[in-house]
């Protein structure tokens, strides 16, 4: 028989190892080490300590205690997540997407605002720890929802609006999405989305459990204390953790991108204008004779306050990018630039480019975007929306820069007369800002209507 004094002892000692090594994240460069075999240590000790504190058994009685104890200790609190497991996902989608026009919108119907769901569905604490061989031990810390490797997340018109869907507009809507989120308990939340066509039938639906904790634990995002770490991290546990495996993130993404389509390229009324300018070309580029003129006056000719709620947006939210390639090769001429129709109505402005200026005027609104050729080339997109959000006019103008000069495209002087565009450029100097030289540009163009 298993003598029950030095087994007893033997687990209290391992305990307090274990302990005292989950306390060790400053011992340098190997602290790390001995925190995550803290955990080891105390699961061993507890069920050395349980099957030592059972009296009169015999050596395999005894040994069957202490297995049945790992069990039980190491598992804890996932046994209710075992219990209470997250239900499979279920999910019809239409054959064909719905198509959508730039004119079309959705009816959005939602009890939430934003989703987010933890990455690894059963994750325990993480040692948090900067530079190599972690020399900085930040602390041991529950799934953050604030990194992006522990949390997906979704703001449901954000996802709508990258798609280029507009959430109100003038007729009837397109299609109908109800979107509802709801608290199943244990530490479950389940998402129930339904997307209806304009005759509201069913095209579309989705189911998606998800947690945002892990029950009998802390809070995510907060700091574990070291008994919390010492009976979540073990190697049972993180087993049970790496089985449950990734969850299925973004499922409003997933129902959207399956289920609709917006298609631009058959809008009616869409003109592109293609220019080709060269710096040599017998077009005058004037001189500037006040050399303190600064490129930031040009720009604030602009009338940016015209823009509105527009303008605060894009500020706001310029931060997203607006393509996945699969769109982009759908769109015309791959526009980096899309305007839509939030439930109030107002317009929302969403690019992919790192360079893009606004310029509103009473009738319309223009973006100008550019981008960087091969050979020191630029090339300057100008869109002009009607004041609906939808894309009457492209030009595309490939600009041949002089050597260590920028260009900046006045648009306040665009002139479009049906048969020729008339804009000026200005040309500075990036080191200083300061303007060199302006060019007018007066060019007749074989204008194409796109999906005429």
């Amino acid at each position: 028989m298993l003598a029950r004094r030095p087994l007893l002892l033997l687990s209290v000692a391992l305990i307090v190892a274990s302990i005292v090594l989950a306390m060790s994240s400053r011992v340098p460069l190997a602290g790390v080490f001995l925190v995550a075999l803290a955990p080891t240590l105390f699961l061993v000790g507890s069920s050395g300590l349980v099957a030592g504190l059972v009296p009169a058994l015999g050596v395999w009685a005894r040994l069957s205690v202490f297995f049945a104890a790992v069990l039980v200790l190491g598992l804890n609190t996932y046994i209710v997540a075992l219990i209470r497991p997250l239900t499979k996902s279920a999910g019809t989608f239409a054959t064909t997407p719905l198509r959508l026009t730039p004119a079309s919108w959705v009816h959005l119907d939602s009890n939430v605002e934003r989703i987010a769901g933890r990455v690894y569905s059963l994750a325990g604490p993480n040692i948090r720890c900067q530079y190599f061989m972690c020399i900085q031990f930040d602390g041991i810390f529950m799934p953050r929802p604030d990194v992006q490797s522990e949390y997906w997340k979704e703001t449901i018109k954000e996802e709508l609006f990258k798609k280029g869907i507009s959430l109100s507009g003038v007729g009837p809507p397109a299609a109908y999405l109800k979107v509802l989120d709801t608290d199943i308990g244990a530490c479950r939340r389940r998402l129930s989305l339904e997307l209806r066509d304009a005759e509201k039938l069913v095209v579309g639906a989705l189911t998606e459990d998800y947690r945002v904790c892990l029950p009998g634990a802390p809070p995510d995002g907060s700091e574990v204390g070291v008994f919390d770490y010492l009976r979540l991290s073990n190697p049972l546990a993180h087993f049970i953790a790496n089985t449950a495996g990734r969850a299925n993130g973004r499922p409003v993404e997933l129902l959207i991108k399956r289920s609709l389509f917006v298609d631009e390229s058959p809008f009616a009324g869409t003109h592109v204008a293609r220019l080709d300018i060269d710096v040599s070309s017998p077009e005058p580029a004037k001189p500037v004779s006040d050399a303190f003129v600064l490129i930031q006056a040009i720009r604030s000719g602009w009338d940016k306050a015209r823009c509105g709620e527009l303008m605060e947006r894009r500020d706001i939210e310029r931060g997203m990018q607006l393509m996945d390639p699969v769109y982009r090769k759908l769109r015309l001429d791959e526009i980096p630039v899309r305007l839509m129709r939030d439930i109030g109505g107002r317009l929302v402005g969403y690019t992919a480019s790192s360079s893009v200026e606004l310029f509103c005027t009473d009738n319309a609104i223009h973006y100008l975007v550019s981008s960087p050729l091969p050979n020191g080339r630029e090339q300057l997109q100008v869109f002009r929306f009607d004041r609906s959000g939808l894309l009457s006019q492209l030009i595309v103008a490939s600009v041949d820069k002089p050597p260590n000069e920028q260009v900046e495209l006045d648009l306040e002087s665009i002139v479009d007369d049906g048969t020729s565009i008339s804009f000026a450029l200005w040309y500075f100097n990036p080191n200083n800002s300061l303007v060199t030289r302006r060019q007018q540009i007066c060019t007749p163009v074989s204008k194409s209507s796109v999906g005429s």
